[in-house]
């Protein structure tokens, strides 16, 4: 056990100076658009979760930054403008992602999903997408058969989600939010085949801590996603200094270029976590044409794939 700590603490000094050095050396289906009725619902959703609900009602914190969960949920009446504003950029990116869930999936269980329509392909699969904002990747996965538990640690956010999905009643068999944190679903001692955080670990307290947290809800031999941004030279002026300072594809002061996480670092954090990382792919933004696809190239944004170990 001490020397698990010693490791562990070893691996958090080794995260920061990584950080710091990099820094240093700088010279699925498409997701829906919402009508105006709908719009007018979410707002209502947002203001309503904004005025009745306290912290206290808020999920426990866990390993949620509390400033970056105060930033995403003062947006959440946003999450489901497809053309502009924050989210926009995870909309567009959405089907991307979705695609190398679903094929890695498909994959991983090609005995139990073979029979399966391709609008089903997921059907039989146990999901959980940990931290879910307004619900953009959850209900792609929940259209594609999966049965899909979401949550998040902000209400505001969740409302939004759930009012969003009262839209398409063929949701509700299949679809479920919650205002929780990872931490406090694995205490019930509730798990999954598979677990999605995409575009969330760059914004919490302690990646590591995250890692083994959300580890704990796979299943063994279940699936493990985790997408993020590398800790590069070209991430740094592609997603901070463009995207954020000049462009405003995002707002400024969405991302910490320090919180950002190399894929070995990831390999690493999940091999802690008894996962071992089995795919990497990049995701790569054509501006030409608007349009993400995945690549070999990982210098920006990646979406790694890793299986939990079985016991002995």
């Amino acid at each position: 056990m001490c020397r698990d700590n010693r490791q562990t603490m070893a691996l958090r000094r080794a995260l920061s100076r990584g950080a710091r050095a990099a820094f240093a050396t700088f010279d699925a289906p498409s997701t829906r658009t919402c009508g105006l009725s709908s719009t007018r619902a979410l707002s209502r959703a947002h203001n309503t979760a904004s005025t009745s609900t306290s912290a206290s009602e808020d999920a426990p914190i866990g390993q949620v930054d509390a400033r970056e969960k105060a930033k995403f949920e003062s947006d959440a009446a946003l999450w489901w403008n497809e053309d502009e504003g924050p989210f926009a950029a995870l909309h567009a990116m959405n089907p991307v992602r979705v695609r190398f869930i679903r094929d890695a999936l498909m994959r991983r269980f090609e005995k139990e999903l073979a029979q399966n329509p391709p609008y089903a392909a997921l059907r039989g699969v146990k999901i959980l997408d940990v931290g879910c904002g307004g619900g953009i990747l959850a209900e792609s996965l929940a259209r594609l058969g999966a049965d899909v538990t979401a949550i998040d640690a902000g209400a505001a956010n969740i409302a939004i989600a759930e009012a969003h999905a009262a839209l398409d009643p063929d949701l509700a068999k299949n679809l479920r939010y919650e205002a929780v944190t990872a931490e406090e679903l694995a205490s019930r001692g509730e798990t999954f085949d598979c677990v999605t955080s995409l575009e969330v670990i760059e914004h919490v307290t302690d990646p590591l801590e995250f890692t083994l947290s959300i580890s704990q809800l796979v299943k063994p031999s279940g699936s493990l996603f985790i997408s993020t941004i590398n800790r590069t030279a070209r991430s740094f002026v592609m997603a901070i200094l463009a995207a954020e300072r000049i462009l405003g594809i995002v707002p400024p002061g969405t991302h910490q270029f320090t919180k950002f996480l190399t894929p070995g670092e990831v390999a690493v954090m999940a091999s802690r976590a008894e996962c071992e990382m089995k795919e990497l792919a990049g995701m790569v933004y054509d501006p030409l044409r608007n349009k993400w696809s995945l690549s070999s190239d990982t210098q920006i944004n990646f979406i790694a794939h890793c299986v939990k170990e079985t016991p002995p």
